[in-house]
This record gives structure tokens, sequence and C-alpha cells, in this order.
């Protein structure tokens, strides 16, 4: 029993001298180079909530500046400016013809002289201001004559 309590009392002995020593001692430090290199660890996956997205809205387009709508006339034997004019897929109205004259100038010498196999540019989207000027003329013009162009005609084209 002597030795017993001897080893008791040596390990209680050795247990506060280590107890000591942890407390008193300082941290080890550390080596300046790890031969080891570090150890990749996988980033854990980003849950994203729908509640999280913004969505940035694209902007409006620039609206593109309206083309107005064009239509090609051929012209066939018997054809004149009022009846072309008068014709529901163009304006639907003769006292328009006008509009054709104008848009046409430059291969139309005299109003009340077109050729077969001539081919016109209509546009159909005159504003109007200008379908107005071209219904005025129209009423205002007096009688057609061949060869020769009408005074009104030149005041017209001058607008």
């Amino acid at each position: 029993m002597k030795y017993r309590m001897r080893i008791e009392q040596c390990s209680v002995y050795a247990a506060i001298m280590l107890l000591a020593a942890c407390a008193t001692t300082p941290p080890a430090p550390e080596p300046e180079s790890d031969p080891t290199p570090p150890q990749f660890v996988e980033p854990e996956p980003v849950v994203v909530e729908e509640s999280m997205i913004v969505f940035e809205p694209e902007p409006e387009p620039e609206p593109e500046p309206m083309q107005p709508q064009l239509l090609t006339y051929t012209v066939v034997a018997g054809d004149n400016l009022w009846d072309i004019a008068d014709k529901s897929y163009i304006y639907g109205n003769a006292y328009q013809w006008p509009l054709i004259y104008k848009d046409n100038k430059p291969q139309i010498s005299d109003a009340d002289l077109i050729y077969p196999g001539q081919i016109f540019n209509i546009n159909l989207d005159h504003d109007s201001d200008e379908v107005n000027a071209a219904i005025e003329h129209a009423t205002m013009r007096g009688s057609w004559s061949l060869d020769l162009i009408e005074p009104p005609d030149l005041l017209y084209l001058s607008r």
C-alpha cells in the first residue's frame, strides 16, 4: 500500500507538472515553409434564390424613322394621271393625281401626256397638307391641253 500511495502521488505530481509546463511554455513557432502543399478545399455551392435575381430591362430600341410606303406603277395604253390616282389600290381619289405628277416630275414633262411603259413611283404616305394641296390644285387647274405645261402646274410643282 505504501507503494500504491507513492504511485498515486507521483501521478498527481506528474499531472501538475505537465499542466504547469503547458501554461508557461509559449507556443512553438510555425515553420517558415511548409513542405506539403495546401489541400484544395472545394467551396460550398452558392444558393441563389429567385428573389435575389435582378433583371435589368433592355433599353427600348430607337424607333426607326417611318419609311414612306412606295408602290410602282407601269403605265399602260390609255392611262392618265387622273385614272391612275383613282385606282383603289393607289389613292382611290382621282383629285390626288398631282401627287403622282410631283413625285415623278423628272419623267413627266406634261401632266396631260404620259406614255405606256413609264414606271411611276407612287408614295402612299403623303401627309394631309400635301394631299389637300394636291386636291386644291386638281380642282382649280382648269382644262387639259396637250404639249403645254399649264401655269398652275408650274406653280404647284414649285411648292
